[in-house]
C-alpha cells in the first residue's frame, strides 16, 4: 500500500482514524502540505450454512438500519482470519471451522485501509452473541443467489467496496467453478 510516506507526521489520533501531513515537492518546485488518513484493517465474513448466506441487518445509533457482512476492525497483535473469527462470534453467536480468504481490499485515494474477506462455510450458532453497546444486530438467512441477485443490490447494504469483490467472485463466467469450491467439502 503506502500512499502515506515514512516520513509523514501524524497530526491526529482517533479511535478509528490517523491523520498524516507531509511537505511534497511539486512539480514546480515549490512545496505543499499533503495529507492522508489511515483507518484500522478490517475484517468481513462471508458466512455460509450450506447453500445459504447469513447476514447481519444491523442498527447503530444515529443511522438507519442497513445490511451488511458481519466483521470489523483488526484490533492489535490479531491477524485477519483471527479477527474475522471473533467478529462472526461476537456478531452472530456462530463459528465455522471452515475458512479461506476471498481477498484483500486496498482502498484507493486518500485513505489507507485494508478489508479482508473470508468466506467461513458451515456456520453454526455455539453461543449468544456479544455485541457492543451501540449494536442491535438480527441474523438473517437467504439462499445465495438470493444474496447475489437481491442483497447486495439493496441500497441498504453497506461496504461497496466487498460488493464489487463478491460480485467479481461471483461473476457469471467463474460463478459454477467458485460456487462449486465454495460449497465442496473438504
Amino acid at each position: 500500500m503506502g500512499r502515506i510516506p515514512p516520513h509523514a507526521k501524524c497530526v491526529f489520533e482517533g479511535e478509528i482514524f490517523e491523520v498524516y501531513q507531509w511537505p511534497q515537492t511539486l512539480f514546480d518546485g515549490s512545496l505543499a502540505t499533503f495529507e492522508g488518513i489511515k483507518r484500522q484493517s478490517s475484517a468481513f465474513v462471508l458466512a455460509m450454512d450450506g447453500e445459504d448466506v447469513l447476514f447481519a441487518h444491523q442498527e447503530q445509533p444515529g443511522m438507519p438500519a442497513y445490511n451488511c457482512l458481519f466483521g470489523g476492525r483488526i484490533e492489535k497483535g490479531e491477524d485477519s482470519l483471527a479477527a474475522a473469527q471473533r467478529e462472526l462470534r461476537e456478531e452472530s453467536g456462530m463459528t465455522s471451522n471452515n475458512w479461506q480468504l476471498l481477498g484483500d481490499f486496498y482502498s484507493s485515494g486518500k485513505v489507507e485501509w485494508c478489508a479482508s474477506l473470508f468466506v467461513a462455510k458451515n456456520c453454526r450458532v455455539t453461543h449468544a452473541p456479544q455485541l457492543d453497546k451501540g449494536e442491535r444486530i438480527t441474523v438473517k438467512r437467504v439462499s445465495l443467489d438470493t444474496f447475489m441477485t437481491e442483497t447486495l443490490c439493496q441500497s441498504n447494504f453497506h461496504a461497496q467496496e466487498l460488493k464489487k469483490m463478491i460480485f467479481n467472485a461471483f461473476n457469471p463466467d467463474a460463478a459454477q467453478t467458485l460456487r462449486m469450491r465454495l460449497l465442496s467439502q473438504d
